[in-house]
């Protein structure tokens, strides 16, 4: 008996480790199209606590923009930290909407774009995570120095030759629970930020154009 139970924990742990390694070896696929949410809300509040996350992203360009500046990004998160990392998975928020209106509920959020560096502009398109903690699947436990990747379109500027080299742009990535609540007859969403990383500095050069694969790649660091 000692033996069987010693088998099936055994068959736990690896099973457990297979399907954090087929994430590591597969892509979230969040440029699909996003199904509305059922029960739209009406206002709410928000709130940022400034901490930083132990999430390493790095961003590469899956081909050159087209004509549109629409390029296929990919995003991969690895945990940085020392201990598992749970984090969001469902492009989907809708499939975590519970079936009664009336219902409390709270999913985390975790956000991801590429913004110009020295302004405050994001650009157009990123990749939204959701997870639930009763939603089989919509959140994993990534071990340390384990990760997963990400598929987004992101919509990059016309710029001239010269500033291709020298226009710089940053990843980021935000974290927060959001909080979908009936008040006063409204339904309301209060989001609270968990934290945030952002990537060193990167050119449309270095992440399009670089000779090495390896080198149009912006690694963030957390700070």
């Amino acid at each position: 008996m000692q033996g069987k139970l010693t088998l099936i924990v055994a068959l736990s742990s690896i099973a457990g480790w297979l399907s954090i390694e087929a994430y590591s070896q597969q892509a979230v696929d969040a440029t699909v199209p996003v199904k509305n949410l059922r029960w739209s809300t009406e206002g709410g509040s928000g709130g940022s606590v400034g901490q930083r996350i132990p999430l390493l992203v790095t961003v590469t360009a899956i081909g050159a923009p087209d004509t549109t500046g629409k390029a296929k990004i990919e995003f991969v998160l690895t945990n940085a930290g020392e201990n598992d990392l749970r984090i969001p998975v469902s492009p989907q928020p809708a499939d975590l909407e519970p079936t009664n209106p009336n219902t409390d509920y709270t999913v985390t959020h975790l956000g991801l774009f590429i913004a110009e560096a020295n302004r405050t502009k994001v650009l157009r398109g990123r990749a939204d995570l959701y997870g639930k903690s009763n939603t089989e699947l919509s959140l994993i436990n990534l071990p340390r120095g384990h990760h997963i990747r990400v598929l987004a379109n992101v919509w990059f500027p016309h710029i001239s030759e010269a500033e291709k080299s020298t226009l710089s742009f940053k990843a980021g990535a935000i974290e927060d629970y959001e909080l979908f609540r009936n008040r006063d007859g409204r339904r309301v969403l209060d989001s609270q930020e968990i934290g945030s990383s952002f990537s060193k500095e990167f050119t449309i050069q270095s992440l399009f154009f670089a000779p090495d694969s390896d080198v149009g790649t912006a690694q963030t660091q957390p700070r």
